[in-house]
């Protein structure tokens, strides 16, 4: 287990739970079996609603893009109420206003679903192993036989070209998030768009 992933999804809890919630509800949509329903966990899947491997491209896509576009959309409302009273209103400091304080909880809110945003680092490996390498994936981690090889559908090399840059945003995310380097990513930015305002 991966202490430093562990403490950045403690830090930013809210946004692992709302992450693992989407994550829940699109495998529920898209009648994939869930394995764990806790989404806060003492292990690598904290934050993460754990369920069983897509059998194919389409679903794999959309158990990392769903989520992550849901967590987003949420992210952008609570930085939008966090950043409005600053454009609009010109309120900047505690002294200024009494809005101060929500406004900074909104930020945290808004931070730490952004921090979350990115499919685990399986789904996203997972994802890019059925675009790029077919079933090589499964085949490798077990998942699959050789009967079970035909219900998986090769992607077409136009989709597999259309849909690189979002696989390889997902890779990147996930390996952000892996790491820890997600949370230090946007809480710094963050502080460095205070500092120069």
């Amino acid at each position: 287990m991966n202490i430093i992933y562990l403490i950045s999804k403690i830090i930013t809890s809210p946004g692992a739970f709302m992450k693992g919630f989407w994550e829940h509800i699109t495998c529920r949509l898209l009648k994939i079996d869930l394995l764990s329903r806790g989404y806060l966990q003492n292990n690598d899947y904290c934050g993460h609603a754990e369920h069983s491997l897509a059998k194919s491209a389409p679903k794999a896509f959309l158990t990392a893009f769903l989520p992550w576009l849901f967590q987003n959309v949420l992210a952008l409302a609570f930085l939008g109420a966090s950043v409005l009273p600053i454009l609009v209103f010109g309120i900047r400091g505690a002294g200024e206003s009494s809005f101060f304080w929500p406004q900074i909880l909104f930020l945290f809110l808004g931070l730490s679903m952004l921090c979350n945003a990115y499919p685990h680092y399986d789904d996203a490996l997972q994802n890019w192993g059925l675009f790029y390498h077919r079933d090589a994936l499964l085949y490798a981690q077990g998942e699959i036989t050789e009967e079970d090889r035909p219900a998986i559908n090769p992607v077409p090399p136009i989709a597999r070209v259309l849909f690189a840059p979002i696989n390889a945003l997902f890779m990147l995310g996930a390996w952000l998030e892996k790491t820890g380097l997600s949370v230090l990513l946007c809480f710094g930015c963050a502080i460095l768009a205070f500092a120069l305002r």
